[in-house]
Parts: C-alpha cells; structure tokens; sequence
C-alpha cells in the first residue's frame, strides 16, 4: 500500500456507527485525521466548523440528506467544498448513477465497506492529485 502524507485528513459521513467506527480506526491507524458525520446535513456542519478535508467518504442511503443531495447542494450551494475528493460507497448498487458521478466523485465502492480497499483508494486519489499540484520543470 503507498504511504500516506502526513497531515492529511478525510470526512467519514454514514449512518450507520459501526461503519464509521470501523473505517475511522483503519484511517486513523493509517496516519489520517478523522471527522465524522451521520448524515449529508451534519457532514455541511462539520465542512463549516473545520478546515477542509483533504477526501471525503460518502454513503448514499442516509435519512435526512442522502450522498447524492449531499453532492447536488455541495455543488449547487458551495462550489469551495466541490473541489474535495469523495469515495462514494452503497450498498444499493441501484443506487449508483448510470451517469457520469457527480463532480469529485473519484470512486464507487460497494458495501459492506472493505477498508483496505478504501485505504488503497484514498492513497491513490491523494497521490494523483498532489502529483498534478507539482510544478512542471
């Protein structure tokens, strides 16, 4: 597995706790800062209260704002936040866009979440993106 950069962090938003247990221990243990939120709703109050995350981790089935409201009002309401990596994962694979994914979205994970495949994930999108920030010369 490639090596995380130091000082990065990722928004985990399930509403489901032991989802976000599982994966916030796997991100922390793997050098990462971890925000939590259980829903679209409460990952915006988290957004807002601290400095942005370097990815987020997005489930789509959520009550009150679901992944894809959450990414619909990302865009439409804060075009700032649009820019931030997701990893997008359901357990409804209907619940997939057969679209294009919505801008950001990197990746589409099936559940129950693997977090050694979303650890390679996150590593390979915060790679690539920092690797494109580099100057050319």
């Amino acid at each position: 597995m490639n090596s995380t950069p130091p000082g990065k962090s990722v928004l985990v938003v399930d509403d489901d706790g032991l989802t976000r247990s599982a994966l916030t221990l796997a991100l922390e243990s793997a050098g990462y800062r971890v925000h939590q939120a259980a829903n679209g709703r409460e990952a915006f109050q988290v957004l807002h209260a601290a400095p942005a995350p370097s990815a987020i981790l997005l489930d789509i089935v959520m009550p009150h704002m679901d992944g894809w409201e959450f990414l619909r009002a990302r865009e439409a309401n804060d075009p700032g936040l649009a820019d931030i990596p997701v990893i997008v994962f359901s357990a409804v694979c209907e619940a997939a866009p057969r679209r294009p994914l919505p801008r950001g979205v990197e990746t589409l994970l099936p559940k129950p979440v693997d977090c050694g495949e979303v650890l390679t994930a996150l590593s390979e999108i915060l790679e690539t993106l920092e690797q494109q920030a580099l100057p050319v010369g």
